[in-house]
């Protein structure tokens, strides 16, 4: 279980069920989060790449990287992380299921959605035409290449890209994210543990660790 419950201060809400006033319904305040200190956020040498593999969790991520599961929230926080079902490469069986869902047949899911060139270089080893484009299927390409004395003509310089490609590709693309080193670690959970309680004074402040909303039902 993720250690970030323990930081996390409690908040009364308005029990609704109830007709009468004042009765609440004790919660963690999910609001309530941190974010990393400037001097530690903006320092380059503070994070590193690691690239999410296979159907890896953020706990497991930090059980890798820190020996404790529980710091998953870390990881979460330091990649500005809310909600890990759209913002975290899926398990290869929930992808699956979301490719189905979505496109509704296996021929759907590959069908082409568009096409993209082929990188063309000449005989110079210069590059003609970059990789990547999106072009028309029958897209041709014409040059003159120096050192063949010739004229080139590549008919159809494209490929295709699947459905599968593209939502594929857009998983891949969640796959690499920051990781705080293990030197900066103290320095984010001693700031946690800083910032999480409340500020005597502050609206509908009980305690460090609680504060209840107004009952807006309440009349003068």
């Amino acid at each position: 279980m993720s250690s970030y419950f323990n930081f996390l201060p409690d908040i009364d809400y308005i029990n609704r069920q109830s007709e009468e006033l004042n009765t609440y319904i004790r919660a963690k305040n999910f609001f309530r989060r941190v974010k990393i200190r400037e001097s530690v956020s903006q320092n380059l040498f503070a994070f590193e790449k690691y690239t999410i593999i296979g159907d890896e969790r953020p706990d497991q991520v930090a059980d890798t990287l820190y020996d404790d599961p529980t710091l998953d929230w870390v990881i979460l926080i330091v990649n500005n992380i809310i909600d890990i079902r759209s913002e975290w490469p899926l398990p290869q069986r929930s992808f699956d299921r979301y490719l189905m869902d979505k496109y509704g047949s296996y021929d759907n899911i590959y069908e082409t959605h568009h096409y993209e060139t082929i990188e063309v270089k000449n005989g110079d080893d210069q590059v003609i035409l970059e990789a990547g484009l999106i072009v028309p299927q029958n897209y041709t390409v014409n040059y003159y290449d120096y050192i063949t004395e010739s004229n080139i003509q590549i008919a159809n310089a494209t490929v295709p890209v699947t459905n599968f490609d593209i939502e594929q590709k857009y998983q891949n693309d969640k796959r690499t994210i920051n990781i705080l080193k293990v030197e900066y670690l103290q320095t984010l959970l001693e700031d946690t543990d800083k910032l999480m309680p409340y500020l005597e004074g502050s609206q509908g402040y009980i305690n460090e660790n609680l504060r209840r909303v107004s009952d807006i039902r309440q009349t003068n």
